[in-house]
């Protein structure tokens, strides 16, 4: 656009040039290509259109191409019954229950519980992955449940998020008696993000390589490219500071990400929405364009790299540990539903797709049916003098004028079946809730039968949670534990805020307290495992008291075990159960860092 600076050299590639893999720039350029190529047509082929459907029957809409938007169907009922919508907001409700009642989101512990400071750096790990979390991963964990109910897969990337932004100033020079002699203009770099971060990738903005494994995507594919939004201002920034390779304004904007590149993600918005992506910008340098991430293994190596759209290098390729210090692929991708030999496994949304369909189809036809029969249609005689506006009008209380009433119009008559309708849609509603294994009220009421004992409610309850625990506990098996473990790993080789390492040095639970100057590199990379707590009956903070007394009680009953019990830790565990953090506002002592107070002296003997 006219008026729009923007300073940038051309780029210009040396064939003769290879890197440490022995490839030109040429050949990773061709690589990357041919890489996204293969894997966004396997996604668009394969997926895109059912993850399309999934997403309109999540937003409450017919699918594409439905007989309900058709001509045909202008003046009939399409009504669209949120019973998928429904479904999901249970799902999600059930993973908040199961993963955020309590304080702790895992549980870390050293591999080698004998090394006494891999027990150190498990303790004060723990506490600042706890608070490193805290801001980020209750939407980040809900938002993957929802992208497990509609799509599929969950997908997620764990980085060091670090973002820097220079400005100048004047600076006022002085003689040697203090006198101002000039002005120098001084550059400060000023740290913008310096933090951990998980973020959320739709499927169709992560491609990876078809062959991959289904039990484990991440570990067996041979390249991975995550496709991201950038304006063209973000991608300048790093090019003038030397990041990135110098590319011109027109090369840069031939990468404009355009709205085929995000069909899924302009399908959640919703109909009628604008797309703030292909809208006219301001300026040029808001204009969004595509830059695509690229990890691929060559001869045993994993390399990464940018590339501007799939037409430029942006960069040199690095091998993966100078990039990503702990050597692991930073994506998480997990799933609710297991399904062998399928590495794009189906969601809860398809499971139920057809029943929510067959809901609809009933649903409108009695709607329609209580119209007409509210409402019936005439058959009226060809050429006869009938006031046809009013007809149709139906206007109660009016008057509709024809010459021959008695053979001018004949009413017909509609049998209503709203009872029969009803009792296939409450049918149907059931069977949806058993597949995708929620428990509503409303089968609760329908149920005649079984609701109006106790043991029957809990027998409907317990048929539901059963699939339900199962289900959540797959999706954390598959994406809630990877991501922590990826997060935890990112924390032991990045972090660097002196305040949040003293806090959790001070609040861990290993004694004697810690100090800052103890939390050496060597202390905080130790070797550690990363745990999530998810039972059965997760979604029950009842059941789950219930479940940890009765365990506790057990071992209690064990020779040798009830003097080794940490009351303080069944406390904590009992109030954090039931959403209480650890319960020290309830009884101080089951603070992390409470201290027991000295041992008061005996009072002084008056006669002494």
């Amino acid at each position: 656009k006219e008026g729009d600076v923007l300073q940038a050299e051309e780029q210009t590639y040396d064939d003769a040039a290879t890197d440490m893999s022995g490839m030109s720039e040429t050949e990773w350029v061709d690589l990357g290509r041919r890489c996204y190529d293969t894997g966004r047509t396997f996604y668009r082929q394969g997926y895109q259109t059912q993850h399309l459907d999934n997403t309109r029957m999540f937003k409450g809409r017919h699918e594409f191409g439905s007989k309900y938007d058709s001509e045909a169907f202008r003046n009939r009922s399409k009504v669209f019954r949120p019973l998928t919508r429904m479904a999901s907001r249970s799902w999600e409700a059930d993973i908040a229950t199961s993963l955020f009642l309590n304080d702790d989101y895992m549980h870390i512990s050293p591999r080698n519980v004998s090394d006494v400071d891999a027990v150190k750096a498990a303790a004060v790990l723990k506490e600042i992955v706890n608070m490193r979390l805290d801001k980020i991963w209750y939407p980040i964990c809900i938002g993957a449940a929802q992208d497990t109910f509609i799509n599929g897969p969950a997908i997620a990337k764990v980085f060091w998020w670090h973002e820097t932004a220079t400005t100048t100033r004047e600076v006022a020079v002085t003689d040697e008696m203090g006198n101002i002699i000039g002005l120098e203009t001084v550059k400060e770099e000023k740290v913008v993000h310096d933090e951990p971060y998980i973020d959320l990738i739709l499927p169709e903005n992560f491609i990876f390589d078809p062959t991959a494994k289904a039990n484990d995507v991440i570990g067996t594919g041979n390249y991975f490219i995550h496709r991201k939004m950038m304006s063209v201002d973000d991608v300048m920034v790093r090019m003038n500071s030397g990041e990135w390779n110098l590319l011109s304004p027109g090369e840069i904007l031939t990468c404009r990400w355009a709205m085929e590149d995000d069909a899924v993600k302009q399908s959640k918005r919703g109909e009628g929405k604008p797309d703030p992506v292909n809208n006219d910008n301001a300026d040029t340098r808001y204009e969004v364009v595509m830059v695509n991430e690229v990890f691929v293994r060559r001869d045993g190596v994993w390399y990464t790299y940018h590339m501007m759209g799939t037409q430029f290098l942006l960069e040199e390729p690095v091998e993966l540990p100078q990039r990503y210090h702990h050597g692991r692929l930073p994506f998480a991708y997990g799933t609710a539903m297991i399904e062998s030999h399928n590495n794009v496994p189906d969601s809860k949304t398809q499971l139920g797709s057809e029943l929510q369909r067959a809901v609809n189809e009933i649903s409108n036809q009695r709607i329609d049916n209580v119209k007409l029969a509210l409402n019936k249609r005439y058959l009226a005689r060809r050429g006869a003098t009938i006031d046809l506006a009013a007809l149709t009008r139906s206007t109660p209380g009016g008057v509709i004028f024809t010459n021959d009433p008695a053979n001018d119009l004949v009413a017909q008559e509609v049998s209503d079946v709203t009872a029969s309708s009803y009792e296939e849609v409450q049918r149907l509603t059931m069977e949806m809730n058993e597949a995708q294994g929620t428990f509503s009220g409303q089968a609760v009421a329908n149920n005649r039968e079984m609701n109006e004992t106790v043991g029957g409610m809990k027998l409907l309850s317990n048929a539901a949670t059963k699939v339900n625990d199962f289900d959540i506990r797959t999706f954390v098996f598959t994406f809630v534990r990877p991501v922590l473990e990826l997060f935890m790993l990112t924390v032991q080789y990045y972090e660097n805020d002196q305040t949040i390492m003293a806090i959790a040095a001070d609040n861990s639970a290993y004694f004697p307290r810690l100090k800052l100057e103890d939390l050496t590199d060597d202390l905080m990379t130790k070797q550690l495992e990363m745990k999530v707590d998810t039972g059965i009956g997760a979604t029950d903070p009842v059941q789950r008291v219930n479940t940890l007394m009765y365990g506790v009680s057990t071992v209690m009953n064990l020779p040798g075990m009830a003097e080794n019990m940490d009351a303080k830790a069944v406390g904590s565990a009992i109030f954090s159960t039931l959403g209480q953090g650890d319960g020290a506002k309830f009884f101080p002592n089951l603070a992390k860092n409470f201290k027991e107070p000295p041992p008061s002296e005996p009072p002084m003997d008056p006669l002494v």
